[in-house]
């Protein structure tokens, strides 16, 4: 188990400790208030106020210390307030007053209390704005709450400051003392409200526990306030067991681990508000017309303050309101904004391209309009290799600097790395070509992201709709353009292509190839052809390459060119692969079991970049060694420089799994990439193979050609690398490579690409001479 592990079953383990601490003080504690309010624990009767207030306290800070919330302040004032609380609670004991509303009551525990209430209030309240902390609801929430403040005012008055009131013959001092208990209760409703009002996705048990604590300490409070008057006489113990029991609770709340999450700040997604505050709110908009129409008799105080409290509630909700129509308003502007609109890039998206495109054909202006389609190139790789994230901050640079290319554009992205520029007023079609080679231009300056420099370039489609007859809409015009922005990838990327329908043409072409290809995996109609690589300087024949052919039944043989790259885009080149891998060790498990000299036969195989990336290659290359019982060695993928290049740390970690199974490795078409020295050092390379391009030129006398196949030669013999040419056709090319020190030939002069069955025949001729074979 990890340090971290340890760390979170460490706090695991405190936290169920402090829960089940918090439950057994809050059974403890009841037992022992309900026990003395009962008389049955002598001599503390008049002092479960003080021991229950000073527990609440210590478990406060027990709270403070062990659970640590990120928001202190609100609790030590809560602190402050349970010790005044305590403090106001002995000198009740040791003064009275309550009851007492002559001039000789004691106001020194009401100076004590009531900023305890207030401090009280403001903690809760800063818990209430912690918990909708940079939220927009945050007002509603208050807004909700002061309805629910005024409601509780209006039963307030009432009921509980009228009749203090009216007691003429206390002194104002007591007066305004007996007022000012009902109302920090109403400011205590409108704090616990704002808490109330949460999700109920995070009412978690401490939450729960001081919702019961807060409803006990108002129970206690409006006993107290009627009381005083005389409305009720009941005996003191009953006076003081709501606060015994909202102590309790308290205590319990802090003392569980769940209440440092009271201060966290809730989602935008939790704090929508739930049918039961709706509720609360319309119950609470009722309260002053229920208590009007109730009251038999009301004076002219009590008219003017619920008149005052009614034109209160009229205003908050009316704001209310109208807060929720604006907010909805900015939601649907927001919803629409989102729905036309790149949430990375902030720039429109297709549904805005089509709308101005439709716009712009309705108004006549088809002469004047184009469509540039924008695609990264390589793009892929920068995700593969910095991450999407920095896949990201490139597609927002990128939008910036096409934003800049024309000011008339409209510059929109489409989906992943495209992007299309729509030109509703150009002067001719050269100007549209232009601008198209300016957005071709804008990535020749690197790109600066954070502490790194990207390079990148884009390929670019442009559709007239000059060009287009009038049953062409919008979408066939971004088709268009899209088909022309492969044309310009076709040609070897940062390029611009104009589309013209033969480009459409070859695309319905390309998509019936893809959908028989499929089919023709599916049916197994693909076959191998082998094509000999021979030994010099007279053989034997070392190895055979694996080529996939394709007889179609409409158009006879398809050529690897045109098929293998349908094959690399669609993904179908895994599939393709993965047959390939396994036909060619089947094949080579059989020539190495029946034919005399075939024990050393190898076979190689071509990889793509796209297999490259395969997760289960090596999976499933070693599978086809043990099914046939081939060793590793038997096998020699074959891979372009390119694609080292292009992926250089996939490709070391890569090739050494390869290469520490015994498999052998292969440059194919060495010479015509970067031909780098220190990639052959870089890289497990067994084998090299001389581009044909090398060795075509070598039928002419004093050609430069030689010179290069020469340096290769040295080059990889210096590497014990072992030199394959490619593409041999003539005798004089095999005799130049014997000369220069090459190590086997592979071509037309020894053999085309055969079926499986015809191999064993090529193997017994050329093992049966001591020179070069014929063309067959």
């Amino acid at each position: 188990m990890s340090s971290r592990e340890l760390i979170d079953e460490g706090k695991k383990a405190r936290d169920s400790a402090s829960g089940r601490v918090s439950g057994v003080f809050i059974v403890v504690a009841s037992t022992f208030a309900v026990l003395n309010a009962l008389g049955l624990v002598p001599g503390l009767r008049d002092s479960t106020f003080v021991i229950l207030g000073t527990a609440s306290v210590f478990c406060t800070l027990y709270g403070l210390r062990h659970h640590r919330p990120k928001l202190r302040w609100p609790w030590w004032t809560i602190t402050v307030a349970l010790g005044l609380f305590v403090a106001g609670g002995a000198a009740r004991a040791t003064f009275g007053g309550v009851g007492d509303l002559t001039a000789h009551r004691s106001l020194i525990p009401d100076s004590i209390t009531i900023p305890g209430y207030l401090l009280f209030g403001a903690g809760l309240s800063a818990i209430a704005t912690a918990r909708r902390r940079g939220q927009e609801g945050n007002l509603d929430t208050l807004l909700d709450a002061l309805v629910a403040a005024m409601a509780a005012m209006a039963l307030a008055w009432v009921y509980l400051i009228t009749p203090n009131l009216v007691q003429h013959h206390a002194p104002l001092p007591v007066r305004v003392v007996l007022v000012a208990y009902p109302s920090v209760s109403v400011f205590m409703v409108s704090a616990i409200a704002r808490i109330a009002f949460s999700p109920s996705t995070r009412r978690v048990p401490a939450f729960q526990l001081l919702m019961a604590a807060m409803a006990c300490m108002l129970l206690g409070d409006v006993l107290y306030i009627l009381v005083e008057p005389g409305v009720l006489i009941p005996p003191l113990w009953l006076l003081d067991l709501p606060y015994a029991f909202a102590f309790i609770l308290f205590s319990g709340c802090v003392a569980h681990p769940s209440m440092a999450t009271l201060c966290e700040p809730v989602s935008a997604e939790e704090a929508v508000p739930s049918q039961t505050r709706m509720n609360m709110v319309a119950l609470a908009l009722c309260v002053p017309s229920v208590v009007m129409l109730t009251r038999a008799e009301t004076t002219a105080s009590d008219r003017i303050a619920l008149s005052a409290v009614v034109i209160t509630l009229t205003g908050l909700a009316s704001y209310r309101v109208l807060r929720a129509l604006r907010a909805h308003a900015r939601s649907e502007e927001r919803l629409a904004h989102q729905a036309m609109h790149d949430h990375l890039t902030g720039l429109p998206n297709q549904l805005v391209i089509r709308e101005a495109l439709s716009e712009g054909f309705a108004e006549g202006r088809r002469e004047q309009m184009a469509i540039l389609f924008v695609d990264l190139d390589r793009f892929k790789l920068v995700n593969d290799t910095h991450g999407h994230s920095f896949g990201d901050e490139l597609l927002v640079a990128v939008a910036a600097r096409l934003r800049g290319v024309d000011e008339a554009a409209l510059v929109a992205r489409v989906g992943g790395d495209e992007f299309v520029l729509v030109l509703r007023d150009i002067g001719s079609r050269s100007a549209a070509i232009a601008i198209a080679e300016r957005v071709r231009h804008v990535f020749g300056e690197p790109f600066r992201l954070g502490t790194a420099e990207v390079y990148s370039s884009a390929s670019v489609g442009i559709a007239f709709a000059m060009d287009a007859g009038p049953e062409v809409d919008a979408e066939d015009m971004i088709r268009d353009a899209d088909t022309a922005m492969y044309e310009a990838k076709a040609h070897g990327r940062d390029s611009v292509a104009v589309f013209d329908p033969a480009m459409r043409e070859r695309v319905t072409e390309r998509l019936g190839l893809e959908s028989d290809l499929r089919r023709a995996l599916e049916n197994r109609e693909l076959r191998l052809a082998y094509q000999p690589v021979i030994r010099y300087p007279a053989g034997p024949i070392d190895s055979v390459e694996a080529l996939a052919r394709w007889n179609h039944e409409t158009w006879g043989d398809v050529s690897p060119t045109r098929f293998v790259p349908v094959a690399e885009d669609t993904g179908l080149i895994v599939e393709l692969g993965h047959w390939v891998i396994r036909e060619a060790c089947s094949a080579l498990a059989g020539w190495r079991r029946t034919l005399p000299g075939a024990e050393h036969l190898q076979v190689g195989i071509n990889l793509s970049a796209r297999q490259f990336r395969d997760p289960t290659l090596l999976e499933v290359i070693q599978q086809a060694l043990l099914d046939n019982d081939l060793p590793a060695e038997a096998v020699c993928l074959e891979l372009t420089e390119s694609l080292l290049i292009d992926e250089p740390e996939t490709a070391t970690e890569l090739l050494s799994a390869f290469h520490a199974l015994g498999i052998r490795l292969a440059i194919d078409d060495f010479g015509t990439g970067y031909s780098s020295l220190a990639y052959l050092k870089r890289f497990p390379v067994d084998v090299v193979k001389i581009d044909r391009s090398f060795v075509e030129g070598l039928n002419r006398a004093d050609s430069s050609d030689e010179t290069l196949v020469a340096a290769i030669v040295a080059m990889a013999g210096a590497m014990s690398m072992t030199t394959i040419a490619e593409g041999v056709e003539t005798p004089a090319q095999e005799t130049k490579l014997i000369g220069l020190g090459c190590d086997a030939g592979q071509g037309f002069l020894y053999c085309r690409p055969i079926p499986a069955e015809e191999i064993p025949a090529v193997l017994r001729r050329i093992a049966a001479t001591e020179s070069s074979l014929p063309s067959l």
